[in-house]
């Protein structure tokens, strides 16, 4: 999303959506989130998530130096990807604002700032089917038997 004056304050890598890959494994999976800075002063993000349950997010606030990077840590829980299958409809919203420090806002002063002064970044979450996974496992983990084996 673009300021009123149509610029860009951050960039993300990835753009629009992240993806984590299912293996049938119930472990947790990392997958890291770039931003990049793209203006010319200090920017206060902080991240959120349809499903806070289901992840972690390292950090989940800080600041950007100017025309400087950030990598944030979206680790999936391992719990998350119970019976049901994995999430459907999880998303995360980015929210970046301009500060004058390299200190970020208190908690309680994100719902001060100006809706005109925050830019809003909308990731969906999909979740891919890796090739090769351990064991060659089968789907739902089912495992091809073990050469003179049970």
């Amino acid at each position: 999303m673009a300021t009123a004056q149509g610029q860009q304050w951050i960039r993300l890598s990835p753009e629009k959506t992240i993806e984590f890959p299912t293996s049938g494994a119930n472990a947790s999976v990392t997958v890291n989130l770039k931003l990049t800075n793209v203006s010319g002063g200090y920017l206060a993000y902080k991240i959120k998530t349809t499903a806070p349950r289901n992840y972690l997010v390292r950090p989940s606030s800080g600041v950007i130096n100017p025309q400087g990077d950030a990598i944030v840590e979206i680790i999936l829980q391992a719990n998350a990807t119970g019976e049901g299958g994995p999430p459907t409809n999880d998303r995360f919203l980015v929210q970046v604002t301009p500060t004058s420090s390299n200190q970020p806002p208190a908690r309680d002063q994100w719902t001060t700032i100006a809706k005109e002064h925050i830019q809003d970044h909308r990731l969906n979450v999909v979740f891919k089917e890796t090739a090769g996974t351990p064991g060659n496992a089968l789907p739902n983990g089912v495992r091809p038997p073990q050469p003179g084996g049970a």
